[in-house]
């Protein structure tokens, strides 16, 4: 697989990443009462796991593209 392949393949899995982290602050702020904490515990796991992904990612990123430090997304 070339650099550039893979570089697109990472860059397109953090995306799918992102989109799940804003789901998930958009249902956070939704339903911040009493009922829902077990579903935001589970919730919280799985953001968790995706969260790590990322971090993964997004290092892979910058040793294989020097101008992802530059713009670098692990503050957005």
């Amino acid at each position: 697989m070339s650099t550039v392949q893979r570089i697109k393949e990472i860059k397109a899995r953090r995306a799918q990443i992102k989109a799940a982290l804003t789901r998930f602050t958009n249902f956070i702020s939704d339903v911040m009462n009493v009922e829902n904490i077990v579903e935001i515990k589970t919730r919280l796991g799985k953001i968790e796991l995706f969260f790590n992904e990322f971090d993964t990612l997004q290092s892979e990123l910058e040793f294989i593209d020097e101008t992802e430090l530059v713009t670098s997304t692990r503050n957005d």
